[in-house]
């Protein structure tokens, strides 16, 4: 794992338990903080943040670092992996960020905080919940099946 990775993922788990401020809103002071990371005003709509949590965190790191980074943010997962797809691994690694899609486009993001030999993945992930759900609202753990993500993608 990349210095970068694990850093990003020491920060991301400062985070646990950061919570939507009312429940179900999209917002909260560091919610807030996520969305403006890839250029959102959170003022102007409540957007899911699971990517903007990710791509926050991973500038975080590389900042306190003074690591140049290459990792493209967006709080779009399918954009995420649209712009990242040249960093895009073969298999989870651990400190790595997973994306699934669904096949309405929607999606959720997170990172990888153990590749399992069974294929799943534990994961610290943003907007979801201790049931999985992609908008249950709060930073938490979570172990994800596997075949869950489609893509895993590279920190650098």
């Amino acid at each position: 794992m990349t210095e970068l990775a694990t850093k990003a993922l020491e920060l991301a788990a400062a985070d646990l338990g950061v919570t939507e401020h009312p429940h179900g809103s999209n917002r909260g002071p560091e919610i807030d903080v996520y969305l403006r990371s890839v250029g959102l005003d959170p003022a102007t709509g409540a957007y899911p943040w699971c990517a903007a949590f990710v791509c926050s965190k991973i500038q975080d790191a590389a900042n306190a670092l003074s690591w140049p980074l290459t990792f493209k943010r967006s709080a779009s997962c399918k954009r995420l992996i649209e712009l990242n797809y040249g960093i895009a691994l073969a298999a989870p690694i651990d400190g790595c960020v997973f994306v699934h899609l669904q096949a309405d486009g929607h999606g959720h993001a997170g990172f990888v905080t153990e590749a399992r030999p069974d294929g799943s993945i534990a994961t610290i992930e943003g907007n979801s919940d201790a049931l999985g759900s992609r908008t249950g609202g709060s930073v938490v753990r979570n172990i994800r099946s596997p075949g869950y993500a489609q893509v895993y993608l590279d920190i650098r």
